[in-house]
This record gives C-alpha cells, sequence and structure tokens, in this order.
C-alpha cells in the first residue's frame, strides 16, 4: 500500500514539475507566433549579450534566441538597419534555487558591476536597455541595443513581456536604460530582505 501511495505521489510531483517548464514553453512559442508578422526568430549565431553571470546559475531549462525584424528602420545614429532584440529566459526546478541565482547573479551583473536589490540607481555604466521579469520559477530577460531605444518602444515591449510571461500581482520587473537609470518597477522586494543578497 505504501510503494502505490509512494508512487502516486512520485507521479503527481513530477507531473507538475513538467507541466510547469511546459507551460513557459507555450508561452515563449505563443510570445514568438504574436511577434512573428514583424519579427523573425533566429538561434544561430547570436552574439553574447552582456548581462552578468546568470548562465552561472543552475537552471534547469533555458532558451536563447534573437528577434530580428523584418523591416528595416532608422535607428538613433540615423542608420536604416533591422532591429535586434536578445532574449534569455532561465527556468529553475524551485523557488529557492531560483533565489540562489538571483543572489549569484545580482553580485555579478552587467559589465561586472552589482545590482543593489530594491533599490533604484540614477545610472549603470554600460548597461543597455533590458527589461528583466522574475517570477517564482523563472527569470525572463530582453536586451538590446541602445541605438534602438526609445521611452515608448520600451514600455511597449515591457508590457509585451509581462502579458506573456509576468504577473502584475507577483512578478518582479527590473527596467535599465541605456547607462541607467535601473528601476525596480513592479513588486520590488524591500532593500532590507536578505534572500537575494
Amino acid at each position: 500500500m505504501r510503494i502505490i501511495l509512494f508512487t502516486a505521489l512520485s507521479l503527481l510531483l513530477l507531473s507538475s514539475y513538467n507541466t510547469e517548464e511546459e507551460d513557459l514553453k507555450q508561452r515563449i512559442a505563443a510570445f514568438i507566433e504574436s511577434e512573428s508578422e514583424n519579427y523573425e526568430k533566429k538561434y544561430l549565431n547570436i552574439a553574447d549579450r552582456d548581462i552578468g553571470d546568470i548562465e552561472g546559475s543552475r537552471f534547469e531549462f533555458s532558451d536563447k534566441f534573437m528577434l530580428r525584424s523584418t523591416e528595416k528602420a532608422e535607428n538613433n545614429l540615423g542608420n536604416k538597419v533591422k532591429e535586434k532584440l536578445y532574449f534569455s529566459i532561465y527556468y529553475y526546478e524551485s523557488e529557492t534555487d531560483r533565489d540562489y541565482a538571483m543572489k549569484h547573479w545580482t553580485k555579478n551583473f552587467i559589465d561586472g558591476g552589482q545590482l543593489r536589490v530594491g533599490r533604484n540607481a540614477r545610472s549603470y555604466p554600460n548597461a543597455t536597455p533590458t527589461i528583466i521579469i522574475i517570477n517564482k520559477q523563472d527569470i525572463c530577460i530582453l536586451n538590446y541595443a541602445c541605438s534602438f531605444y526609445d521611452y515608448d518602444s520600451f514600455k511597449s515591449w515591457r508590457n509585451k513581456m509581462l502579458k506573456f510571461f509576468g504577473d502584475p500581482e507577483t512578478s518582479v520587473v527590473v527596467e535599465i536604460r541605456c547607462d541607467g537609470p535601473v528601476d525596480w518597477t513592479l513588486n520590488a522586494p524591500e532593500p532590507t530582505d536578505r534572500r537575494w543578497k
């Protein structure tokens, strides 16, 4: 009887684990599909982005891709080029694993600097426009070149990311602009909260 009960509980836990990971994969696919009219997805030959040492964390699953616009547009430098948006998505087995990842990443952030948990910063040298959505078991990052930054577009991408990868009630959102500022704009942890320090 115990063996049957143990087996049933194990299968239930395994199925819930796979369900959350599969749900994230489906949301990624839905997000890419929603942008397919104006952007094409690229997996190969993607330049590494300087988003810090989150790769050093122990994630269960990650997905990295670029969305490149199908049409050329004029950037802030006056050049007509295709816009490139870089996405990095990390899934963790548990909230505890995600907390360890955040603890490591905030100490080894963009350009080797530190991200002060829950505290905004007026500047962050060498930062590029970045939107970070932190959920219970996943971290979703959008990053792109300063030459394509404008306030309205940045807010539009933030809203799209939150729609597909976040929950306004529980997700933590960090917004970084060219060379700063760094703003914790949604559900910021208290600066005294030690779990990510």
